[in-house]
């Protein structure tokens, strides 16, 4: 049998070679953990912070090169927030081009209204002016005097109506500069 004290050497000496070991295996795993931490977190956190950038309606931003190269579930996560800028890129893009045709629209919807009301003032006066010149023609003239005033009370109301149109259309053109100052604003 072995002495007491040498069987006590070997147990301290394989309990000291166990915590070292262990110590070493801590490190190891520690230093795995933060590698796989910091791979995983990091890109997390940039994807979380390019969403918040998105959320408030600014679209400059790119998805980094390296994220959309990745073939991982951050990749993934990469390409579709890289698909959903450039929807919301051309989207955008389809409002403002739209807004536009709008308001070329409304200025020629503008521009014709006033020529139609002015011609219409101008045939207003003008069945007035034969209305007011006739009452000196016989019985059956005033019939017709009587039908020019009617055609010219409804070409009064047409005029009327004519410029509460132009009207209307000052204020969609309005809106629509007000429109695509705003769109402009989100594009930039």
């Amino acid at each position: 049998t072995m002495p007491r004290d040498e069987a006590m050497s070997y147990v301290m000496s394989t309990a000291v070679a166990v915590v070292v070991a262990s110590v070493v295996l801590l490190l190891i795993g520690l230093g795995v953990s933060i590698l796989v931490g910091t791979n995983v977190a990091k890109p997390i956190q940039q994807a979380t912070a390019h969403a918040l950038v998105l959320s408030d309606g600014d679209l400059r931003m790119n998805v980094p090169p390296a994220f959309l190269q990745r073939k991982d579930e951050i990749g993934r996560l990469a390409a579709a927030f890289d698909r959903m800028t450039g929807n919301f890129r051309s989207l955008v893009g389809s409002i403002t081009a739209l807004s536009e045709q709008v308001a070329a629209s409304s200025e020629e919807l503008t521009a014709t209204s006033e020529n139609v009301q002015v011609t219409s003032s101008e045939i207003g006066h003008t069945v007035n002016d034969i209305a007011s010149g006739a009452t000196d023609q016989a019985h059956n003239t005033e019939t017709g005097v009587r039908q020019a005033n009617q055609m010219g009370d409804i070409i009064d109301d047409n005029v009327r109506q004519l410029a509460n149109i132009n009207d209307a259309s000052d204020q969609m053109r309005r809106r629509i500069t007000e429109g695509l100052s705003v769109m402009e604003g989100l594009r930039q």
